[in-house]
């Protein structure tokens, strides 16, 4: 809130009548070329032609009580000083988008504009015909001192004006406003007084005013609708004559913005450059389209305009058809469909995503050999952020043998979307294929039944298919391959059928039920994944019938890791020599989890703030620090892979070393003079906070070949397998060590490989092949039927991912009817 001293000196204004002739002028000097058609004598009225254009004000300005003053489009106003005009007649200033009207102030108008360097457009027309401004420019003026009031009484009368500190001052009268910008002013934009004054104001932006954008005083009866007020310092719509509701978000407008119940906004316009006067309107603006057409004005709010390509795409794209012909598309903006609506895209269309920008869909659409790419193809970590279906499209819409490249989604957190996210609707996503995912490729949400199948999802996030909150999709004929998290994740209640799906090489699990979800898991092939085939947890109870469950969590991998692995028992002793601490990260999911995890060697102490350890923030190595001191070896390192093998090791003397990348070519080192030398208790620990009951804390996760070491799920605080393990307020003790002590954590889940149980879960399981190594448990948590095997599958060609059968495979003749069981078993050339 502006805050000044009232002073008690009103300067009252002479006005001086006289002729309106014109002359053309220029003062040169040390600073600009100041330059303009000056107006001789305060008062003004007939044509002010764009011929003429720009004006150079140095006096005030006096539109006479029955004259009228037209300003044509493209006119240039230059006020040079603290001026003012004032219209007592009528104002006629209506521009055109392309050729704006500006009231600006000298030195803006050769680049050094600010606030405050001219005063007002004031409004005291009476009862006379109302003035008009459109596609009008107000910048640079409105000045927060106590200098001039209006209207000015004759001295000695009773009554007072009010100080003149808005650029636009309306008394008493009802101007229309409409399609202008009013920025950059040193007060209010626009100040509303008077109980005559109706004015009426549309499509209008008030932006970066020092005031309010407009103030609007209680006697006042104003109109605003579909206007925009944004970054004004101190209200966006000020003053106890505001409408009841003005400013209040109760509802969306055309472009699904937040609006009040007369479509008011309070948004950014984003202009190109406005410390640098250019308000063009980039792609993202919330003017585009936020207006309402008036007498030819269009439909965006202010007086810029926006030029729509003919290949672009933002905002409502409902009825329209993607043609091959016009291809490639560019898609600037979030681009939406709405319920009863259309849009077809032609085989052979590219789009083109200029930025994290969506497609919400919520009628009927068919997308049919569509690719989708990022902003930057070739780079990796450029996104887009997906396809939204909402509960209103129809369920005939399609969404076919499309390409879906780099895509990502705005739900990062909890109910993960995915290149399309499904709300409650039934499409067909079918032929498709998903290239790194950042998320998932496909995300079932509330209710979602859509038929996934025969698509190609190849690298994804923490999951490739996410059914959620009661959805119940129906999974198959899928290749899923080459993530980072669950192959499908069947979470809250959700009932997929998930059938005739090849599922391999992700480093975690296959398929996850969780939290009451009873999906039907048959004729799948699940393959190579670090931790389990099927991980069931929390009340789940789904029908695991006639799948091929292999090689999971061991060494027999389409691309293989290492295994070995030695844990000696826990031993008591003071220990000051050699120590070597070795183990694999995983950080799970890029620049999601904001939470600090370490792992280190800890003296007897409830913290590995007190030991020596590695940190790990925001999946990055960090740094690595000893006994609470802020030592941190250099260089600080990123993490450029998923999986990352340390080993952290001490010498003789006492020097740490910490190599990573298995090479060791990167390396940190610490010296033992800083008291961390030696240790009385030492414990290898993790610590963090726990993630989805599994062994992996916020960024690091943790793989072990080494049965004992867990012997069941890791479970908040009832884990209790193996007594050289022990949990508390988040840190999680991994072994007490001895001198010659090497723990190396790699390669298997540290419970069951093939289906691991937990969590009062009931499923049936019956007529799989459930195979591992001697490295791996086929089961954790659950005894299994007599009618599943545990045998070889004898795969054509595991290493280059080719998992048809072998004629002498076990798992030809293991189904229920006695036949081939696995993704093949149903169908084999899908």
């Amino acid at each position: 809130m502006k805050t000044w001293a009232i002073l008690g000196t009103i300067l009252c204004i002479g006005l001086i009548l006289s002729g309106c002739t014109k002359t053309d002028e220029e003062i040169t000097g040390p600073g600009p070329s100041y330059s303009g058609t000056k107006i001789d004598g305060e008062e003004v009225s007939g044509t002010l032609s764009a011929a003429n254009s720009p004006y150079w004000i140095d006096h005030d300005l006096l539109v006479p009580e029955s004259e009228s003053l037209v300003i044509e489009a493209g006119v240039e106003l230059r006020f040079d000083g603290l001026h003012k005009m004032v219209v007592q007649g009528r104002l006629e200033a209506i521009g055109t988008a392309d050729a704006n009207i500006k009231f600006t102030s000298m030195e803006g108008a050769f680049g050094n504009g600010g606030f405050s360097q001219w005063r007002s457009l004031i409004f005291d027309t009476g009862n006379n015909e109302a003035s008009e401004m459109a596609f009008c420019l107000v910048q640079f003026g409105a000045v927060p001192d106590t200098a001039e009031r209006y209207p000015v009484y004759p001295e000695g009368s009773a009554e007072v004006g009010r100080w003149l500190n808005g650029v636009v001052f309306i008394w008493n009268c009802s101007p229309l406003i409409r399609n202008c910008t009013i920025l950059k002013n040193g007060y209010h934009g626009v100040w509303v007084l008077g109980e005559n004054s109706n004015p009426y104001f549309i499509n209008t932006n008030f932006y970066e005013n020092d005031g309010d954008g407009i103030r609007i005083e209680p006697e006042a009866d104003v109109q605003l609708w579909y206007n925009n007020s944004k970054e004004n310092n101190t209200l966006q719509y000020g003053g106890d004559g505001i409408p009841d509701g003005i400013g209040e978000s109760v509802s969306l407008n055309a472009n699904r913005d937040s609006c009040d119940f007369q479509y008011n906004i309070r948004l950014e316009p984003y202009f190109t450059d406005f410390e640098n006067q250019n308000y063009d309107l980039l792609s993202t603006s919330h003017l585009i389209n936020a207006g309402k057409d008036t007498l030819g004005s269009g439909t965006n709010i202010g007086s810029i305009p926006y030029d729509l390509g003919a290949t672009e795409l933002r905002g409502p794209i409902g009825g329209r058809v993607l043609t091959a012909a016009m291809s490639p598309w560019y898609v600037t903006n979030n681009v939406f469909i709405e319920p009863g609506e259309t849009l077809e895209a032609e085989p052979g269309v590219e789009v083109f995503f200029d930025g994290r920008y969506n497609m919400r869909l919520a009628g009927y659409f068919t997308l049919d050999g569509t690719t989708f790419y990022p902003p930057d193809p070739e780079n990796e970590h450029s996104y887009w952020d997906g396809i939204y279906i909402t509960e209103d499209a129809d369920d005939e819409s399609y969404i076919t043998d499309c390409q879906f490249i780099n895509s990502s989604t705005t739900l990062r957190t909890g109910e993960y979307g995915g290149a399309i996210t499904v709300f409650g609707a039934a499409p067909l996503i079918s032929g498709n294929t998903f290239i790194n995912s950042e998320y998932a490729a496909i995300s079932a949400q509330i209710g979602a039944e859509p038929e996934i199948v025969d698509n190609v999802i190849d690298g994804f996030g923490p999951m490739a298919i996410l059914c959620h909150n009661n959805s119940s999709s129906h999974i198959h004929r899928n290749v899923i391959k080459n993530g980072f998290g669950y192959g499908i994740w069947c979470n809250q209640t959700s009932s997929p059928w998930i059938e005739s799906n090849l599922i391999y090489n992700t480093p975690v699990v296959g398929i996850k039920c969780q939290s009451d979800s009873d999906p039907v898991i048959e004729y799948n092939t699940i393959v190579s994944h670090d931790y389990a085939g099927i991980e069931i947890h929390d009340q789940s109870d789904p029908l695991i019938t006639a799948n091929i469950i292999a090689f999971n969590g061991s060494e027999t991998k389409v691309d293989s890791g290492s295994t070995t692995g030695a844990v000696v028992s826990p031993e008591m002793s003071s220990i000051s020599g050699a120590m070597t601490l070795e183990f694999d990260i995983y950080r799970r999911v890029p620049a999601t989890m904001q939470q600090i995890s370490r792992i280190g060697i800890v003296d007897g102490a409830n913290s590995l703030s007190d030991g020596v350890y590695l940190e790990v923030y925001d999946s990055e190595l960090v740094s690595f620090k000893a006994q609470g001191s802020s030592t941190v070896s250099e260089p600080v390192a990123s993490f450029d892979a998923r999986w990352q093998h340390v080993i952290m090791e001490r010498d003789a003397a006492g020097v740490w070393t910490i190599t990573w990348d298995a090479g060791g070519a990167n390396e940190m080192t610490l010296n033992g003079t800083d008291g961390f030398g030696s240790f009385t208790n030492p414990r290898v620990c993790l610590e963090g906070e726990p993630y989805s009951n599994s062994a992996h804390f916020d960024n690091i996760v943790l793989r072990s070949g080494v049965e004992t070491l867990l012997e069941d799920d890791f479970q908040d605080e009832n884990y209790s397998a193996d007594p050289t393990w022990s949990f508390s307020a988040g840190l999680v003790e991994i072994a007490q060590i001895s001198t010659t002590f090497c723990l190396h954590v790699a390669g298997d889940l540290i419970y069951g490989n093939g289906i691991n149980v937990a969590g009062a879960s009931t499923p049936i399981i019956a007529y799989n092949d459930v195979f591992q190594d001697e490295l791996g448990f086929p089961y954790g948590g659950v005894s299994p039927a007599r009618n599943n095997i545990e045998l070889n599958p004898q795969f054509v060609d595991i290493a280059n991912g080719d998992f048809h059968l072998q004629s002498g495979s076990p798992c030809l003749t293991a189904g229920p009817d006695g036949g081939e069981i696995g993704a093949y078993g149903r169908e084999s050339n899908w």
